[in-house]
C-alpha cells in the first residue's frame, strides 16, 4: 500500500498517458496493448494478403509443370509411335509402295517428334528454365513470407498473457490507468486464441511434405526456414558431408561459435583453402518437416561465396526425393 501510494504522489505532475506510453503501451480506444498484441494484431491483418499472393504465385507455377507434363506425354507418345512406324517401315519390301508410305510416315512422324522435341523441358532443366525459375522464387518468397507471419503468430500469441501479467504487476502501469479512469484498461482486446483457427486452414497449404526447389548453376537449390525465423537457400549436396553455412546466416541465426569447436578444411573449385568450424543448427524446417539440432560447419567470412549447403546426411531420419519435374523435394519419415 505504502509503495503504490508514493508512487502515485510521484506520478500527480506527469501525464498519466505518458507514462502508459512509456511502458512500450499505445491506446486501441481505451484498451492500451503491448507491443506484443500490435505485432499480432499487425500478423494477423497480413494474412489474407500473403496467402492471395502465394495463391497467385502457385497458379503460376502449376501452369508451368501441366504445360510441361502434358507436352512430356504427347512427345513420349509421338516417340513411341515414330518407332512402331519405323518398324513397320522396315518390314515392307524395299522399293514397294507400301514401303515408300510408310518411309513418308515416319518423315511425317519425325518432323512431329523434332517440333515437339523443342518445347519440352528435360525434368533436370526445368527449375532452370528462366521463366519457371523466376516463378519458383517469387514463389518461395510468398510462401517464405506467409509461413513466417503463421509462426510469429503462433509464439506471439503464446507469450501475450504472461507479458500482461507483468504490466500488471507493475505499479506505475497501475496508478496511470486509474488516473485515467475506470474505462482504460490493458490488452489484450480480444482473445486470440479462438483466431488460431484461421492457421489451421492455411498451415497445411504452407507447411506441406515437399519442399520447393529449382536448378541454378548446375545444382539444385532448396529452400528452407531456421530456427523459425530466418528463411534460406540451400543448394543441394549429393555428397556425404553435413551442412555448410555462411558467416552471415550463422551470425542472422544468433549462433556463437565456440573457439574449441572442430575444425575442417576445405578446398574450393579456384584453389583457395578454408577453416570451416562446427555448430549446430536449433532448428530447420522444410515444408511441415522440423529437424533440430542439425550438424553444421560454418564458412569463414572469405568463403562466404561459397554459400549454403544441404544433404541428406542432416536429414537422415527421413527418406528423400527429388522430384525436379516438380520442383519439389519430397520428405518421408523413415
Amino acid at each position: 500500500m505504502l509503495a503504490a501510494c508514493a508512487v502515485a504522489l510521484a506520478q500527480e505532475a506527469e501525464d498519466p498517458a505518458a507514462i502508459l506510453l512509456g511502458k512500450s503501451l499505445k491506446p486501441a480506444g481505451t484498451v492500451w496493448l503491448n507491443k506484443q498484441e500490435w505485432a499480432l494484431r499487425t500478423r494477423f491483418d497480413e494474412l489474407d494478403r500473403l496467402e492471395s499472393r502465394r495463391q497467385d504465385i502457385q497458379g503460376k507455377i502449376n501452369a508451368f509443370i501441366q504445360l510441361n507434363e502434358a507436352a512430356r506425354a504427347q512427345f513420349d507418345g509421338f516417340s513411341a509411335t515414330l518407332e512402331k512406324l519405323r518398324g513397320l517401315a522396315a518390314a515392307a519390301p524395299a522399293g514397294s509402295s507400301a514401303r515408300r508410305q510408310r518411309d513418308e510416315d515416319v518423315k511425317r512422324q519425325q518432323t512431329l517428334v523434332d517440333k515437339l522435341r523443342k518445347q519440352v523441358i528435360a525434368p533436370l532443366e526445368f527449375g532452370a528454365s528462366p521463366p519457371v525459375k523466376a516463378a519458383m522464387l517469387e514463389l518461395i518468397a510468398a510462401r517464405d513470407e506467409l509461413g513466417l507471419a503463421m509462426l510469429d503468430i503462433r509464439s506471439l500469441t503464446a507469450g501475450l498473457d504472461e507479458s500482461y501479467e507483468q504490466l500488471r504487476r507493475d505499479p506505475e502501469v497501475a496508478v496511470a490507468l486509474e488516473r485515467l479512469g475506470p474505462q482504460h484498461r490493458l490488452g489484450p482486446v480480444k482473445n486470440y486464441h479462438s483466431e488460431l483457427k484461421r492457421l489451421s486452414k492455411l498451415e497445411p497449404l504452407v507447411f506441406t511434405a515437399e519442399g520447393l526447389m529449382y536448378r541454378e548453376s548446375g545444382k539444385f537449390r532448396v529452400s528452407a526456414i531456421l530456427n523459425e525465423s530466418v528463411p534460406a537457400i540451400f543448394s543441394w549436396s549429393e555428397t556425404s558431408e553435413p551442412a555448410v553455412i555462411p558467416a552471415s546466416l550463422a551470425q542472422a541465426l544468433g549462433i556463437e561459435i565456440d573457439p574449441a569447436a572442430q575444425r575442417i578444411t576445405q578446398r574450393t573449385p579456384d584453389g583457395r583453402e578454408l577453416s570451416l568450424q562446427a555448430v549446430k543448427i536449433p532448428k530447420l524446417r522444410i515444408g511441415k518437416v522440423v529437424v533440430e539440432n542439425v550438424e553444421a560447419f560454418v564458412l569463414p567470412p572469405e568463403g562466404e561465396d561459397q554459400g549454403a549447403r544441404l544433404g541428406a546426411i542432416s536429414l537422415r531420419d527421413y527418406a528423400v526425393t527429388l522430384e525436379p519435374h516438380l520442383l519439389r523435394l519430397t520428405l518421408k519419415k523413415i
